[in-house]
């Protein structure tokens, strides 16, 4: 077991809470042109890929294909330079380079997965949001997906930073299935390889959750 969870450490460094849904990487020179400060970016991986897996993420439909998001962060832009602010296993709350994530989410056989790129419908907020980000920084990775622990989950992070006169991701029951309403071989390995439970239905929030929102659109896929 010990193995395994310091295997799960090493392959989930960056991963974070998500459910299902549905990216060859680029520079910040190459990607930067059309990223805005604020914007989401969601990482997917096959429905059927889990800790074991030596597929390559191509397994995925590069444009409608559903998939399992397993990661969102925030963009803070400064110019030409792109950093992102997440929760991960590894790291915590932290804000670092895009370069940094892309390199973390190499996965076993050499790919990455897919990333997404969302955007706020009404931008004007988003300095403040980004501001709100930065102040978690330094807290620890919610392990238990529980709203009462002191550290942040990934879309946990977005939730309680992109707040304004309201909340623009509420709260809702958290759901891992799928469409075909299966829980992925991900999750399952995931809560089993950390003793818990799998909190369906505990009130939460997931990245599908937020890139399903009203408040969201799709800029990019294969960002």
């Amino acid at each position: 077991m010990k193995r395994d969870f310091l295997k799960l450490i090493c392959l989930l460094s960056l991963a974070a809470v998500t459910a299902c849904k549905g990216a060859p990487t680029q520079s910040d020179t190459t990607s930067s042109f059309e990223v805005q400060n604020g914007d989401l970016l969601l990482v997917a991986l096959p429905l059927d890929y889990d800790f074991d897996s030596t597929h390559a993420v191509t397994n995925i439909s590069r444009d409608t294909g559903e998939a399992l998001y397993v990661h969102i962060a925030i963009i803070e832009r400064a110019g030409d330079s792109l950093h992102i602010i997440d929760a991960t296993i590894a790291h915590g709350v932290d804000r670092h380079p895009l370069d940094t994530l892309l390199k973390t989410f190499t996965l076993k056989d050499g790919s990455h997965p897919r990333l997404d790129l969302y955007r706020l419908n009404d931008t004007t907020g988003a300095a403040t949001f980004i501001a709100k980000a930065k102040a978690q920084v330094g807290r620890k990775y919610n392990m238990t997906f529980n709203l009462s622990d002191s550290g942040r989950y990934c879309s946990q992070l977005v939730h309680n930073s992109y707040v304004d006169a309201d909340t623009l991701f509420p709260l809702c029951g958290m759901d891992f299935r799928c469409s075909s309403g299966e829980v992925p071989t991900y999750w399952s390995g995931l809560f089993r390889l950390i003793q818990l439970d799998l909190p369906q239905g505990r009130i939460g929030i997931l990245p599908q959750d937020i890139a399903q929102s009203p408040r969201v659109h799709l800029v990019r896929r294969n960002f």
